[in-house]
């Protein structure tokens, strides 16, 4: 299984190369992605921690908004081994990235507008689209660790890495807790960067 569609010339240390797969602009788009997502979460979290809300809003927005793809991409490796499971966890992925863009734009309008919260003051619709989609990102990225370390695809330690950082999540939004949270997106950044140097470099990551 791998992370292109193109057909290999070469294989070693667990890695197919595709020829052109660098070029591709969708290719490098993905790439970028799954190092750009993690680093702006990351980001995110320093600029919350920091005490400036708005700038951790906006890093927040486009952080999920790289997640989707990363969602989609790490999803569609597993389709071939774990079908029925990369598509549950597809949904459960895209319903909780889109929340984690309307966590952004929540900061971002009580910090902007210092008005209410809707995850902390919108009744029923706040849990409907705030509270439950957003513990369904942290559950994918767990459900996706796993598959990866069943399936032994990518680099060893992501599929576990992600594990990890899918569970540490809600405990360090939840509980506020910056410095946990900076540790968690250090976690995310280690688990996908390396995906995103392979997919840049042309090389897809393919079963041991």
């Amino acid at each position: 299984m791998n992370l292109t569609a193109a057909s290999p010339t070469a294989t070693h240390a667990g890695t197919v190369r595709r020829p052109g797969a660098a070029s591709s602009p969708r290719s490098r788009l993905v790439g970028g992605a799954f190092i750009a997502a993690p680093l702006l979460l990351l980001g995110g979290s320093v600029a919350f921690a920091a005490g400036s809300e708005a700038a951790g809003g906006v890093l927040q927005f486009y952080a999920f908004a790289g997640f989707a793809l990363v969602v989609f991409t790490m999803t569609a490796t597993l389709s071939s081994t774990f079908p029925r499971a990369a598509a549950a966890l597809t949904v459960v992925g895209v319903l909780g990235m889109a929340a984690g863009v309307g966590f952004a734009v929540d900061n971002l309008h009580g910090a902007l507008l210092d008005d209410a919260y809707l995850v902390d003051d919108g009744g029923i619709a706040g849990v409907l689209v705030a509270n439950v989609p957003g513990l369904m990102g942290p559950l994918a990225f767990v459900g996706i660790g796993v598959a990866l370390v069943r399936a032994g695809i990518g680099p060893r330690f992501s599929g576990a890495a992600l594990v990890i950082a899918g569970l540490l999540f809600p405990v360090s939004r939840i509980g506020d807790i910056s410095l946990l949270a900076i540790v968690d997106d250090t976690i995310f950044v280690l688990a996908l960067a390396p995906w995103g140097w392979e997919i840049l470099r042309g090389l897809a990551i393919a079963e041991r």
